[in-house]
C-alpha cells in the first residue's frame, strides 16, 4: 500500500503545541514589549540571567498561536524579529490576534507566516480596504 505524502500544513497540525502566547490587555505599545512581559497563561517562562549575561534569556515556545489583542500597538515595527525570539518557528504560527489595537496598515511581514490561517485585525485603525491586497 502506497503511503500518502503529507503537506507541510498537515504535518504541522500533527505536531504537539504548547498553549498560545497570550499578551492581551497588557497596555503593550510596541511588539518588543512582549520580550519584557510574561504571557498571561504563565506557561511562558524566562530563565534567570546567567553570569555575564544581560537581562533574562527567553525560552522559545512551541506554539502555533499568538494573542496580542486589546493593547495599544500602532505599527508592525520589529514584529518578525520579536516573534522569532518568542517562538520556535515562524512557520508553526497558524493564528495571530492583533484585534483592538491602533494599527493603521497591514504589513507584508505577515506573509512570512506561511501556515497562517487566521489573522484578526478588527477594531484597529485600518481605513483602506486596499491594505487587504497585501495578503
Amino acid at each position: 500500500m502506497a503511503q500518502k505524502s503529507l503537506t507541510n500544513s498537515q504535518m504541522i497540525r500533527r505536531q504537539h503545541f504548547e498553549e498560545l502566547l497570550d499578551f492581551t490587555f497588557m497596555c503593550i505599545t510596541t511588539i518588543g514589549d512582549c520580550l519584557e512581559e510574561e504571557s498571561r497563561n504563565h506557561n511562558f517562562k524566562k530563565m534567570k540571567p546567567s553570569a555575564g549575561s544581560k537581562g533574562h534569556e527567553i525560552i522559545k515556545k512551541r506554539t502555533n498561536a499568538i494573542r496580542l489583542s486589546n493593547n495599544v500597538l500602532i505599527d508592525w515595527k520589529d514584529f518578525l524579529n520579536t516573534v522569532s525570539k518568542l517562538v520556535e518557528s515562524l512557520h508553526h504560527i497558524e493564528w495571530i490576534d492583533l484585534s483592538f489595537n491602533d494599527i493603521s496598515n497591514i504589513d507584508k511581514c505577515v506573509l512570512e507566516f506561511r501556515n497562517l490561517k487566521t489573522l484578526y485585525l478588527h477594531g484597529n485603525n485600518i481605513e483602506k480596504i486596499s491594505e487587504v491586497d497585501k495578503l
